[in-house]
């Protein structure tokens, strides 16, 4: 279960940021969106920590049925990270809105570069969970 789910996050994270290294003013016009229609942000922020929370119960599953090996630890930390991040984001709303108001002013090459960074990331969590687990 947790291999499925960290292939499932890593993918969809990965799709997601794709858009902002093919397509950059796609992604600036997603952040004005987000900018102008707060909700859809902090809902995000709550399906973060949701699947992030998933990933640390799917840690749990896994540990019980043996011996956790590095890869479910690297998943652990990205869970409890994603977890962490998203519950911070609902308590701090000025936190993500400030950053998705620089991304939106940001040169293309920046937004390109952070969503290129995203991507890696990404796949390193498929990696992870489909070489490791």
């Amino acid at each position: 279960m947790l291999k499925i789910l960290a292939i499932v996050v890593g993918c969809v994270v990965g799709a997601t940021r794709l858009i902002g290294v093919v397509a950059p003013e796609l992604m600036r016009r997603m952040l004005k969106a987000g900018l102008e229609r707060r909700v859809v942000p902090l809902a995000m922020m709550v399906v973060v920590a949701v699947v992030g929370g998933f990933l640390m119960w799917g840690f749990e599953e896994y540990a019980n049925a043996r011996p956790a090996n590095w890869a479910a630890y690297v998943l652990l930390a990205f869970g409890v990270v994603m977890t962490v991040m998203g519950l911070l984001f609902l308590a701090v709303p000025r936190i993500p809105f400030g950053l998705m108001a620089k991304l939106f002013v940001a040169r293309t090459s920046t937004l390109r570069a952070l969503s290129l960074l995203g991507v890696a990331v990404a796949v390193a969590i498929v990696l992870v969970a489909a070489l490791g687990l």
